[in-house]
């Protein structure tokens, strides 16, 4: 019961539309359009048997990790967009070949649930280091950046999906959700029966204002479809 990918990068359109537009009434409308065609197609729904109301398969695939400057907005950033999508993030860590500690960002989902927040969380994260990179010299104004983007992203990506999904959402979807999100968070226990949860990481002390920069970025930055690469044009694995 996969979605055409087709629809699915329409909705990110729409979505990235209703996300970067300053015009209020067209923002609106397209993020009520996205809403109505993941409700139409089933994005909420994907993998889950139409029949007998059981989910298919539940996936798992991984981001690498970042440096550790930038690990107090990217970890949070993960848990966000997993929940926008019904997903679920953990952080991972494991012995590299040097026998230094390496951390993974391991994502568990239906397929295209899982498709729609690797994407979306690659793309955010990315344009934040850029960002981060490009204005400040100091690692911990570059953290309060991130975490002013990390700030501004809770509250936009509700807007952009979860919210304006709840509007057009029959009490059959949600129930079937409902269904979804215990498989996904059955499968997170069955692959991850030791996991726990972690403390939110303390304050950044930095300056004021970058963590202000982070949060005006963060609302203008476009969430469009494009390519996904680092500075040396190499995709993020």
């Amino acid at each position: 019961m996969a979605i055409d990918p087709k629809i699915v990068d329409r909705i990110r359109k729409l979505l990235s539309l209703g996300g970067n537009n300053d015009q209020a009434n067209e923002a609106e409308a397209a993020l009520k359009k996205a809403a109505i065609l993941a409700e139409k197609h089933g994005l909420a729904l994907s993998d889950i048997n139409p029949e007998t109301g059981e989910v298919s398969t539940v996936e798992k695939n991984s981001v690498p990790g970042l440096h550790q400057r930038h690990a107090c907005w990217s970890k949070p950033l993960a848990a966000v967009i997993a929940r926008c999508f019904d997903c679920q993030s953990i952080i991972s860590k494991s012995r590299g070949w040097d026998r230094k500690w390496v951390e993974t960002i391991v994502f568990l989902g239906t397929p295209t649930d899982l498709e729609m927040t690797i994407w979306y969380y690659k793309l955010i994260r990315l344009k934040t280091i850029r960002g981060a990179d490009a204005k400040y010299t100091y690692v911990k104004d570059q953290k309060m950046y991130g975490m002013g983007i990390l700030d501004t992203m809770r509250v936009r990506l509700k807007e952009m999906f979860v919210k304006e999904q709840a509007k057009v959402r029959s009490s059959e979807t949600t129930a079937l959700v409902l269904v979804k999100k215990d498989a996904v968070n059955a499968e997170v226990k069955r692959q991850f029966p030791h996991i726990r949860s972690v403390s939110t990481p303390a304050p950044v002390n930095g300056d004021l204002k970058a963590y202000a920069e982070g949060r005006k970025d963060g609302g203008n930055m476009t969430l469009h479809r494009g390519s996904i690469e680092t500075g040396n044009k190499r995709k993020i694995a």
